[in-house]
């Protein structure tokens, strides 16, 4: 049973105010970043729960990391119905985590 509601946390990356959302579901981590124009526009990182034991999700450094990877693979953020999808996201995230200590 899950006790706490979802949150909608802010970030602004690069001057561009972000929006995000970790849920935490029965099998994964869904963590979704809106444009704060559209919210009908995101991108999207599923994380399975065996593989998020190293992982801070709610660590702002790594919410921007992942604002720009999906800017770095064609996510824009600033049209409207533009989404993208990350499934598996675990080990891409660990990379990132490398790359930026």
């Amino acid at each position: 049973m899950k006790v706490f509601r979802k949150q909608v946390r802010k970030i602004t990356v690069g001057g561009t105010l972000y929006l995000y959302v970790v849920d935490e579901q029965a099998y994964d981590i869904v963590l979704r970043i809106y444009s704060n124009q559209f919210k009908s526009t995101f991108a999207e990182y599923i994380i399975g729960w065996k593989d998020s034991w190293d992982i801070i999700v709610y660590e702002p450094g790594l919410i921007a990391s992942l604002i720009e990877h999906a800017v770095s693979i064609g996510w824009e953020s600033d049209k409207r119905n533009n989404k993208i999808k990350i499934e598996n996201a675990a080990t891409l995230i660990r990379e990132i985590m490398k790359r930026d200590v």
